[in-house]
């Protein structure tokens, strides 16, 4: 999916308008291989350019990265990836950054990936994403989603994957 923000390198990268892009140009980027996530800047209205806070982090909680694919409605939002959160810091925009630690940092692959809304629904009842980067799961949404987890990702064949969760589980759950 291509970034929609004139400002961001991606962007300038999609347009022509740059030959190159930094080896980060957006928080995306450095989920897995920096294990590190940012809440995000405001792009329009009178916080423009300013960075969004997470209010609630804490450490040893896990923090679920989802995704749409481009063109998909909003109830295939399905889950690629988590870390168990290490620390936390407000970046030089003002954003909350959380940092994960790098060996409880998973990327789900493509063919055991589970849907978002099979473990959590808004207040309502509804499957709405809406606005923001991020939602609050209860410890119990987060246990559910790493059971279910772990054994599609056996059932798929993929146990060094289902160790992670395993060991994530012990230690934090």
């Amino acid at each position: 999916m291509v970034c929609t923000q004139p400002e961001n390198p991606c962007y300038q990268y999609e347009m022509g308008l740059r030959k190159e892009i930094p080896p980060y140009p957006c928080y995306e980027t450095e989920i897995f291989s920096k294990s590190e996530y940012g809440a995000g800047v405001n792009h329009r209205g009178p916080r423009k350019k300013i960075g969004r806070r997470i209010r609630y982090v804490a450490p040893g909680k896990i923090a679920l990265f989802t995704t749409v694919d481009p063109g998909k409605r909003g109830d295939t939002r399905y889950i690629f990836g988590f870390f168990v959160i290490k620390d936390d810091y407000i970046d030089g925009y003002g954003a909350t950054k959380i940092i994960g630690y790098p060996e409880y940092t998973l990327k789900i692959p493509k063919d055991s990936r589970l849907r978002f809304w099979e473990f959590y629904r808004n207040s309502d009842g509804s499957m709405a994403w809406g606005t923001g980067l991020f939602r609050y799961l209860s410890d119990e949404s987060v246990v559910r989603y790493l059971e279910k987890q772990s054994e599609v990702l056996i059932e798929k064949g993929h146990a060094e994957e289902a160790d992670v969760i395993e060991e994530v589980m012990k230690k934090f759950y």
